[in-house]
């Protein structure tokens, strides 16, 4: 079965309400290192949302090694298995529809030089490098376009023959032909030729699927080209358009504009060149603009999701590379100084990742003189803008309120319901939309509630169970909201055991566990099952240790971790683990190093839980942290928050940063703070400060990216004021269109694919586009962030998954689809718990906003009939 994503754009003038327009600056801090020292190499963002980097010269010759880097855990994996066939530099690298990495030709330095015909494609799942069809010439230093229709257009390069010394083949210098690489046959074809042999060309795919091939070097000639030329996929021709004022240029870099012009920046002529060109398709010229603070060549480019392309490190002399990063604004049409890299560097690999960091890895630093030999680099560094500042609404909720339950909807809307104000535990319940910013009243809850057990089903509706009455009184009682009569009903069947302030998780078939809690008599070990079909609880195993303020988590593997708390005895470090397939609870095999109850608890994108802060055994707010290790069952220290934080709000942001909000601090006063774990440093940052010192907030992820905070309580009592808080400037100075899209159908039952139909799947947004935006970085590959990045993100757990295409599909700018997703194995990565999910796509950190769609069992055909609460 398979779903349709329906693309609908909106409105500018709503975006920038949403989106305020926030400048930052730029940072650069050093990330883990290539385990070789590379320059060269070839760099892919595969659909997984990894980047793979492999080959390139080396120390002392040309490498096949391959290294894969996280952007979770922020290193570098490699190892004796992961590895090219052969060695080569000056290779091309494209990412397939099919998420495989085409990488071909090159060069192999061993012991002499041979220019390479072999070709290979690298499976990111199995991690594993095969051969493919042979380029019908061999081929070094050229460029590589994945073109609208999923084929892979090569041009040019350099033949310097097999390296057989006295009597092999010398190979024939510079070409002017071009090849096509087809996927589906996994063989390569001719096509026309190019009317110059041309190398260290720059090739770009226009907006109207066409592609500009710009400049070069002809070795024949031994001239710098001034000449540039269009190749047209229908008639697979190239024809020869504007020539390049200023002189030839080679090496320099080529970026798709958001407009659909082309920015050309640097490059060499005999001289490292400063100077920039804009191409306008419409009118086949090239114009120069304004010129670069310095002369580079070799150099990265990114387009950022403002609009504005970033131009990071090069060669800017003949025995110096530059560290400056600029940008360029297509507005103003001039650069601005970004900062510095710590360490100078050209034909580096860069990288945008699917957080809008950028990754800028290895390169070369050329010698000082003619008398010393240059060096090539291992280090990283990461670049990227800090977050924004929260921004206030001005609409309230309706009614002031903390300890309240809160879920997002499958429309997008945020229910916020019961809780108390002041001392008065509430009924009432309200809606927030993303869209209008503001809050209205809907149906009321049967019973007052406030520390109730909350979850969206994968039928769409919330149910609330358990929590406190008015009298203090624990509450066995449930209730289900339906978003489609916007109101509360409730449940018939109630819990075996009254409680609040449980620890819940929606499991991988779709049922809520909830564990622990307490009542009138303490806390609990016991723990019950809640079947959203029929509306009844069951009874699962007890808890080792009663206790309730737990940290529980749904896992990736489908278990669910429950630790620390309070429990009989006081404050715990203990843990245990739920199997939903025996419904038993085992303790782990670590506990925490600190004790401690009411810490916010997220899970990572790397498999591991933050458990941050939290109360210890004398009540006094906690500023460590830990980690929890699914895999070795332990927990470990991570670097502590930037200050005690208690009964504070935690959520992953769609980028995998985890973001700390309000809460109590070591004097137990409401905090105006908010911080940002980075799971690959481990370490804490000020985040931006709040309006209003709230702790026990709402906090909730919206559809626009934006985390939203409301309620609490404050230094004066209960709140009722909001604001908002976007994950990081670049998101926040976005003016242009993006990928929108909403659910036609939310619920969706497991086989099943998801197709994503609409325009902006590869960038573009012009009318008759069909290509979307790639360029080069300077080098032999295409920019490496120029594919789509399907996420998906679980409401509850806040998991957040990379989803690669269908193999056999090429995604197109208007068209992208799943793989068949099937129900959930901890073993198979196509397979997907049930629940809901909010789904997301980028390109060139330029995302969308979410869309929500609800996984459940193909046998469960009651959800057919709508939400059902059973008998």
């Amino acid at each position: 079965m398979r779903i349709n994503l329906h693309i609908s754009i909106i409105c500018a003038q709503v975006l920038a309400l949403a989106l305020p327009s926030v400048a930052s600056a730029l940072s650069v801090s050093a990330t883990g290192n290539l385990a070789h020292a590379r320059s060269g190499a070839t760099t892919s963002m595969m659909s997984d949302g990894r980047v793979l980097i492999a080959g390139g010269l080396s120390t002392p010759t040309t490498t096949s090694s391959i290294e894969i880097y996280d952007p979770a855990s922020g290193a570098f994996s490699g190892g004796p298995f992961l590895s090219l066939n052969e060695p080569r530099s000056a290779a091309i690298a494209v990412t397939l529809p099919t998420g495989q990495v085409l990488i071909a030709g090159g060069r192999e330095n061993v012991g002499s030089e041979s220019t390479l015909r072999s070709a290979e494609l690298f499976d990111p799942v199995s991690q594993q490098a095969s051969e493919t069809g042979m380029l019908g010439s061999r081929r070094q230093r050229a460029t590589a376009t994945l073109l609208a229709d999923g084929r892979v257009l090569i041009c040019g390069g350099f033949d310097s023959g097999d390296g057989g010394g006295v009597n092999g083949d010398p190979g024939v210098g510079g070409l002017a032909s071009a090849e096509i690489y087809s996927p589906l046959s996994g063989m390569f074809s001719p096509t026309g030729s190019m009317s110059t042999p041309r190398e260290q060309a720059t090739a770009v795919l226009l907006a109207d699927g066409r592609v500009l091939v710009i400049g070069g070097y002809d070795a024949s000639n031994g001239v710098n080209l001034q000449t540039s030329e269009i190749y047209d996929p229908d008639s697979g021709q190239f024809s020869q358009v504007a020539t390049m004022p200023g002189g030839g240029r080679s090496g320099a870099t080529a970026t798709l504009l958001t407009n659909g012009k082309v920015l050309i920046a640097g490059g060499y002529n005999g001289n490292y060149l400063a100077s920039a060109l804009i191409y306008s398709p419409d009118s086949n010229t090239y114009t120069p603009t304004a010129s670069m603070g310095t002369a580079r060549s070799q150099a990265g480019a990114v387009l950022l999701p403002s609009g504005k392309v970033l131009l990071v490190g090069g060669q800017s002399a003949r025995f110096s590379a530059t560290s400056l990063i600029e940008s360029y604004d297509p507005v103003t049409q001039t650069f601005a100084n970004e900062g510095n890299l710590a360490s100078a560097r050209g034909s580096a690999s860069v990288s945008m990742l699917p957080d809008g960091r950028i990754l800028v890895a290895g390169g070369y630093v050329p010698p000082p003189d003619n008398n010393h030999g240059g060096t090539i680099l291992a280090s990283a560094e990461i670049l990227k803008q800090p977050l924004a500042t929260a921004t206030p609404l001005a609409h309230s909720m309706t009614t002031p309120r903390a300890d309240a339950s809160s879920s997002i909807l499958l429309d997008g809307r945020i229910l916020v319901a019961g809780g108390r104000n002041g001392s008065n535990v509430l009924a009432s319940a309200e809606l927030f939309s993303d869209l209008l910013d503001t809050f209205t009243a809907t149906g009321s809850l049967a019973t007052p509630r406030e520390l109730a057990s909350s979850a969206l089903m994968p039928d769409g509706s919330v149910v609330l169970v358990g929590g406190r009455d008015a009298s203090g009184a624990a509450l066995a009682s449930a209730e289900r909201f339906n978003p489609l009569t916007s109101s509360f009903s409730t449940n018939s069947a109630s819990l075996w055991h009254a409680r609040y302030s449980a620890g819940k998780a929606l499991l991988a078939n779709g049922q809520l566990l909830v564990a622990g809690g307490r009542d009138a008599n303490g806390p609990l070990a016991s723990a019950e099952i809640f079947d959203g079909h029929t509306g009844m609880f069951r009874i699962a195993g007890s808890l080792a240790t009663a206790r309730s303020e737990s940290s529980t988590v749904l896992l990736a593997d489908g278990s669910v971790l429950v630790a620390g708390g309070l429990g009989t005895g006081g404050v715990l470090a203990s843990a245990e683990r739920f199997d939903p397939g025996s419904r038993s609870f085992t303790p782990t095999a670590g506990s925490l190093g600190t004790a401690r109850r009411g810490a916010m608890t997220a899970l990572l994108p790397n498999g591991k839980v933050l458990i941050a802060g939290g109360y210890n055994a004398a009540s006094v707010a906690l500023a460590s942290a830990e980690l929890y290790d699914p895999l070795s069952d332990t927990f470990s220290a991570t670097g502590n928050l930037t200050g005690a934080r208690a009964d504070g709000s935690i959520m992953v942001m769609p980028d995998g940063v985890v973001m700390l909000v309000g809460g109590r601090g070591a004097t137990g006063t409401p905090l105006a703070t908010s911080e940002i774990y980075d799971p690959a440093s481990g370490a804490f940052l000020a985040g931006p400060a709040l309006s209003n010192a709230r702790s026990r907030p709402i906090v909730a992820l919206t559809s626009f990216g934006r985390a939203l905070v409301a309620g609490g309580e404050g230094t004066a009592g209960t709140l009722a004021s909001a604001g908002t808080i976007l994950r990081s400037a670049f998101a926040t100075t976005f003016t242009g269109q993006r990928p929108s899209f909403s659910v036609s159908a939310s619920m969706l039952p497991l086989p099943a694919a998801l197709i994503l139909d609409g325009e902006g799947l590869r960038g573009s947004h012009r009318l008759q586009s069909i290509a979307g935006s790639e360029g080069s970085s300077g080098g032999t590959a295409s920019t490496a962030s120029n594919g789509p990045l399907l996420r998906l993100q679980r409401i509850d757990n806040q998991q957040v998954i990379h989803q690669a295409p269908d193999g056999t599909l090429p995604w197109t700018d208007l068209q992208f689809t799943t793989p068949t997703l099937a129900r959930h194995d901890a073993f198979d990565p196509a397979s997907r718990m049930a629940g809901a999910y909010r789904v997301y796509i980028g390109v060139n950190g330029v995302e969308s906003n979410a869309a929500y769609v609800s996984l459940y069992w193909i046998e469960d055909e009651i959800f057919a009939a709508g939400f059902q609460v059973g008998d």
